[in-house]
């Protein structure tokens, strides 16, 4: 069954019933969970430019699209559809894929009961993530947070044990905007990590060949137990004529470890707001951001580190490399609570420009409340120097080549920091391609 959805938040509202018609299929926790989620969204709405928190970017060209929602994979994507030309980590053994916000068994490597990595789907863990999922995402102040929870149906579960280091990457593959429809879904992942454990997790969003237009609505939530680690590679590379937009939360208990690497390189209209919260003492977040705007695409990423104990490390670093009519947004905020004694924090924001008509809003925030801390913050914008280019063309190198080097130069700092090999490979390219 497909459900129409209208351009205006009442219309998601009169489309939930469908979703509940369908039968309980979640227990009563969930299902009160997702109830209350809609009911959020219900009485917040749609943000508007007079949201200081979208100010910068335009959601009316959503509003105007009518998108249909699969409540599962259904006929859109069967089973046995070909996967070709989607990237793959061939070195990670176990792989998930997700299509309409629903992981498709028959096309992912799910772990088997004794595993202790736990790749496995919400559907056969509901009785396990209760008390965890929903308790991580702000959804008052991520007002689409609260729209995918008031659509959970299903999801994916990454659960690494306590004291095990998972040599290969784990891959969450969504697939978005099938065919040549006009489809919203709403993924929702749940990644833990126990006391002492590793991990790598891949979290991809792609789409299919065809002139769709695709709404994806993503919601992730982390908790990184004491002493664990986690590196959490999240890359958006989906069609330039959809819409994305995302929530990641993400708590770290003592000691806990967390490398985030966001990329956005796809989609007409994209935003990620991730939330790092430092809750237990040492806990350390390095995040890195990467975006590639091009033509008249737009990206923005919202960022909030809170340090909640002493001796907790933050350090932010995000680029982006802005093209033609390219826009771009980057708003980081960072709180030092009066406990977070003894805490460090940096947050850096650089933009290329390499067209006049491209344009970035960048406005890094600190709030610090502690009297013994080390914390800076700093941003800039700029095009290619003169100097630069004059330095390489004397070298034999012509006016495109010479720009080209100093662009993948820029990006290559951030693709660098990817810990996955194929992933790194993947960016190169992509950087390749569109400048």
């Amino acid at each position: 069954m497909t459900a129409e959805l209208t351009e205006t938040a009442d219309g998601f509202v009169r489309e939930v019933a469908k979703l509940e018609a369908r039968g309980p299929g979640l227990p009563a926790w969930a299902q009160a969970l997702r109830r209350r989620g809609f009911e959020q969204f219900r009485e917040a709405g749609f943000p508007g430019r007079n949201d200081e928190a979208w100010r910068f970017t335009d959601l009316e060209p959503l509003r105007k699209i009518d998108f249909g929602y699969e409540p599962d994979p259904g006929p859109a994507f069967p089973a046995g559809s070909d996967l070709g030309g989607l990237t793959w980590l061939e070195e990670s053994p176990r792989r998930v894929v997700v299509v309409n916000g629903f992981p498709v068994p028959g096309l992912s490597t799910l772990s088997p009961p004794d595993d202790p990595c736990g790749l496995e789907t919400l559907e056969g863990a509901w009785d396990r993530v209760e008390g965890v999922l929903g308790a991580l995402v702000d959804r008052q102040r991520h007002r689409f947070a609260a729209l995918n929870t008031g659509f959970l149906a299903g999801g994916v579960r990454i659960h690494i044990a306590r004291d095990c280091a998972i040599r290969h990457p784990l891959h969450v593959l969504v697939v978005g905007a099938p065919g040549d429809g006009r489809r919203v879904a709403f993924p929702r992942i749940l990644i833990e990590v126990d006391a002492g454990a590793e991990a790598t997790v891949v979290e991809e969003y792609v789409s299919l060949p065809g002139e769709g237009t695709g709404f994806t609505d993503a919601v992730t939530e982390v908790v990184v137990g004491e002493n664990a680690a986690l590196n959490h590679v999240r890359l958006q590379r989906e069609s330039e004529r959809g819409f994305h937009i995302g929530a990641v939360a993400a708590r770290l208990g003592r000691n806990a470890r967390l490398g985030s690497h966001l990329v956005a390189v796809g989609a007409r209209l994209s935003r990620v707001d991730l939330d790092v919260l430092l809750a237990g003492e040492g806990a350390e977040a390095t995040l890195d951001g990467l975006y590639l705007v091009a033509g008249s695409g737009h990206a923005d990423h919202h960022t909030r580190v809170e340090h909640r104990l002493p001796h907790t490390v933050s350090r932010q670093l995000y680029k982006g490399v802005l093209d033609g009519h390219g826009t771009g947004v980057f708003n980081g905020r960072v709180v030092i609570h009066p406990d977070a004694q003894k805490s460090e924090a940096s947050q850096t924001n650089n933009n290329l420009l390499l067209s006049e008509n491209a344009l970035v809003n960048t406005n890094p925030e600190l709030e610090i409340f502690a009297d013994d801390v080390k914390a800076r913050h700093g941003a800039t914008v700029g095009q290619i120097e003169d100097e630069q280019l004059f330095y390489l063309r004397s070298r034999g190198l012509d006016q495109q080549t010479a720009r080209h080097v100093l662009v993948q130069a820029f990006a290559r700092d951030m693709i660098d920091r990817v810990p996955v090999p194929a992933v790194r490979e993947a960016l190169g390219a992509d950087v390749e391609e569109r400048f």
